[in-house]
Formats: C-alpha cells, structure tokens, sequence
C-alpha cells in the first residue's frame, strides 16, 4: 500500500506546477503594468496597487485550475489504480489543493509585501485589537475556499452517478438539471452570508448594551462561519467517498 504522506507530496508537487506557472505570469504582469505606469508619469509606489489587483485576480484563476486538477484525479487511470484506498486518495488530493492554495498565497504575500515596502510601516499602526479579525478572517476564506473544491467534486460525482442509471440520451438533460440545482443552491449560500453580515451589524450595534465589544463579536462571527463551512465541508466530504467508492470510475481519456 502506497503510504498516505507520499502520495500528498506527490499530489502536491504536481498541483505546485500549476501554481509556479500563475504566479510566473502574475510577476510578468505585474512588470509589464509598472513599466506602462512609469511612462505615463507614476512613481515606483504604484507597484503595491498593480500587485492587489494582478494577485487577486489570480487567485481567481488558480482557484479554478486547482479545481480542475482536484476533479482530474478522481477518474485518473495513474492515481485510482495505485494501491491506496479511496478514503486516503480523496483527503490526499483536497489537502494538497489547500495546502498549495496556501502556498501560492504566502508567496504572493511576500511579492505585495515587497511591492508595498515603502508603506509596510502602516502595517504596525494596526491596533492589537485587530489582528484576531484579520486571522478569523483568513480562516473564514480558507474554509470558504475548500468548501467550493469539495462542493464542486460533490456535483462532479452526482453528475456521475446519476448519469450510470440514464441512457446516453437522457444525461444531457440531468446535467441542465443539476446545473439549475447548482445556481439554486450558490444563491442559498450567498443569502446565508448575507443574513450572517447583517447579524455582524446588529450586533455591532447593540454591543454596548450587551457589555461586549463590537471587534470581539466580529471575531465571534467570523469565527462561526467559519465553523459553518468546516462542518458542511466534512459532510460532503463523507458523501463524496461513499460516491467515489461506488460509482465514479477511471475514464479512458485520463492519464
């Protein structure tokens, strides 16, 4: 049996490729709009706004290919027939798309911090108060990020699974279906972040009557979203084993 830390840093090796190439082409970006802003009369300053927005907008994109990369190994002849259960296949590839997404971000941290250097020192003006909201936070959007790689598997496999039972006419059909069932459910989620944010208000609000300050309920509340999506993550997770054990097979076409 293929041990459970070798395959991770395998996996993780792979996805690490496609983190290199994004941030390869944000550092390309990001030389090639300063230089474009230095001719039209800007100062080296400028660097710290051009790496914002470049690297969020990779962030975006990195997302998205590591979901790709995450769903090709469930139907990879080079993973699925090695000898390593389902169970530890499945938390070996979503732990290495997280913990590249992670490294992907502390290095685009150390390049906007470089950028930035010039007013790094507005960084040590933030009160000690805040650092536990700018942590929650960070945690929130992780959780955040590994719920959508484990939902997108989630339909990946339902969509498999059902198709088995349909004729090859029909399954086109069930896949508009399950992508309407999709948007349905991305709504649900967004109204639920909605009525999370006005209850963060409100409470905000009404913090001096309750004798607690408005920065802790904050943290409180951030902290519960993101508490939120670790216990939707591992019942999707424990759906999406059972499915992968079932019904979701190698496909020809995948290496």
């Amino acid at each position: 049996m293929t041990s459970f830390g070798r395959l991770l840093v395998t996996l993780w090796q792979e996805k690490n490729r496609t983190m290199y190439q994004m941030t390869g082409f944000g550092l390309i970006a990001l030389v090639v709009f300063t230089i474009y802003g230095l001719f039209n009369g800007g100062s080296l300053s400028i660097m710290s706004h051009i790496s914002m927005v470049v690297f969020m907008l990779l962030t975006i994109v990195l997302f998205i290919l590591l979901a790709r990369d995450q769903e090709h190994v469930w139907t990879s002849n080079k993973y699925r027939l090695i000898p390593v259960s389902d169970t530890k296949l499945y938390l070996a590839n979503v732990l290495a798309t997280v913990l590249t997404f992670v490294y992907f971000y502390i290095l685009e941290l150390v390049i906007m911090v470089i950028c930035g250097i010039s007013e790094i020192s507005s960084l040590t003006n933030i009160g000690n108060g805040y650092w536990p909201q700018l942590l929650s936070g960070q945690l929130l959007m992780l959780a955040f990020l590994l719920f959508g790689w484990v939902f997108i598997s989630t339909i990946h496999f339902v969509i498999v699974s059902v198709s088995a039972f349909l004729p090859a006419f029909r399954q086109r059909l069930i896949r508009v279906v399950l992508a309407i069932v999709i948007f349905i459910v991305v709504l649900n989620i967004v109204n639920w972040l909605q009525k999370l944010m006005s209850q963060i208000l409100s409470n905000m609000f009404s913090s001096s009557l309750l004798g607690v300050s408005a920065s802790t309920q904050l943290t409180t509340a951030l902290l519960l979203g993101t508490l939120y999506f670790v216990i939707s993550t591992v019942v999707l997770s424990a759906l999406n084993v059972y499915l992968m054990k079932r019904w979701v097979e190698t496909s020809t076409k995948a290496a």
